[in-house]
């Protein structure tokens, strides 16, 4: 799986990212206006790009092409060892090693973003041209960033974050978690949403998706999760489902600035905001549930349990069409699903005989693009 990519086809991969990027960010599709951009919060396991996937393992940054869904080390040198950071090897000569107190990477316009911990209060953001290699500094931030999720929208990014304080009678250090808004260009950040400093908490919100000036968020109250819709220009915050309803009636993902999905055990839908009006796309009987519920722009990947049996569905948004890719599902093992580029993402999984239990586990991710899904018998 590891295997040293020559200069100058890495050279044409990068290109092709590079190209990708720019043509993604311009087309992104939504349903009534093509030019409309928006971003959805993402994991830090995994960062997808227009031709594959980027991700860290072993202290190294790694890179699976779509086409092939082959592992190759982000590295162009054809001599080099490949060495990660260490304790013994502090200043790693391979352009694909990250410094060794880096914990996750994300991918976005050309860059591979990385957070690098100072301390338990300090944590610096720096990034790396794909299309060169050069790493530049953005800035260093009073946080120490969790790994829960972040979202690019247009030159800016928003992340978690937590606010590090000494006890007064405890040796264990308190967090208080918030969500940061940081300009890429400048380096300066913003507090979009704080938790409590009353309670300990390690996340303001669980989810947040961006859209012009609107940011959809489950926040984060103590024990209790709201959805609220954010005025990225003002601050102004409105509860668009209280914390006792949050179970019945899930947030799936931004549809647009004024409307989001939501779920029920019995339907998927579209709330506009301004009217309150609910649309319903999907909907089943009183026999069975929806579960896996990830709807993003052009369609929604979900899944329905009736009689014993789990049934795998892509919805069409743009139109209206329901696929049945159950049989799909179990030949690409996706586990999302990205509207902005039309794909899914997928685990790598690997049978692990070493304690004779058969139990399989992912050692990688890889996307397909939706047609592709579509279009497997």
């Amino acid at each position: 799986m590891k295997h040293i990519l020559m200069r100058g086809f890495l050279s044409a991969i990068l290109m092709l990212l590079v190209l990708g990027t720019v043509s993604c960010n311009r087309n992104s599709d939504s349903q009534e206006d093509e030019n409309v951009r928006y971003a959805q919060s993402r994991h830090y396991m995994y960062s997808i790009s227009e031709e594959g996937v980027f991700n860290v393992m072993d202290g190294l940054i790694h890179f699976v092409a779509e086409e092939t869904h082959e592992d190759i080390i982000f590295c162009a040198d054809p001599m080099c060892e490949h060495e990660p950071a260490s304790s013994d090897n502090p200043d790693p000569v391979c352009s694909a090693a990250l410094p060794e107190l880096s914990n996750h990477i994300a991918y976005y316009d050309g860059y591979i973003y990385y957070w690098v911990r100072v301390d338990f209060f300090n944590t610096k953001i720096y990034r790396i041209d794909i299309s060169s290699g050069v790493r530049e500094f953005v800035a260093e931030y009073p946080y120490n960033f969790s790994s829960l999720g972040y979202a690019f929208y247009e030159d800016f990014l928003y992340c978690n974050a937590k606010i590090m304080k000494e006890p007064e009678n405890d040796s264990v250090l308190l967090s208080y978690g918030l969500l940061l808004e940081v300009d890429l260009k400048n380096g300066g950040h913003r507090v979009i949403i704080s938790a409590d400093e009353s309670e300990e908490s390690n996340y303001a919100a669980t989810k947040f998706d961006v859209c012009g000036s609107t940011m959809f968020a489950l926040v984060s109250d103590k024990e209790e999760k709201y959805l609220a819709k954010i005025n990225l220009d003002t601050l102004e915050e409105t509860v668009l489902i209280e914390p006792e309803n949050i179970r019945e009636r899930f947030y799936c993902g931004i549809y647009d600035s004024d409307s989001y999905y939501y779920g029920t055990l019995h339907e998927i839908g579209i709330c506009n905001t301004a009217t309150g009006a609910d649309k319903v796309l999907v909907s089943v009987g009183e026999d069975a549930m929806i579960f896996t519920i990830i709807a993003s722009n052009r369609g929604i990947f979900y899944s329905v349990y009736e009689q014993d049996v789990e049934t795998f569905y892509f919805y069409d948004v743009n139109m209206g069409e329901t696929w049945d890719i159950s049989k799909q599902v179990e030949k690409f093992n996706i586990n999302g699903y990205d509207g902005y580029m039309n794909k899914f993402s997928l685990s790598i999984l690997e049978e692990n005989d070493e304690d004779g239990d058969g139990k399989v586990g992912t050692i990688g991710y890889s996307v397909v693009d939706v047609a592709k899904v579509l279009g497997e018998e």
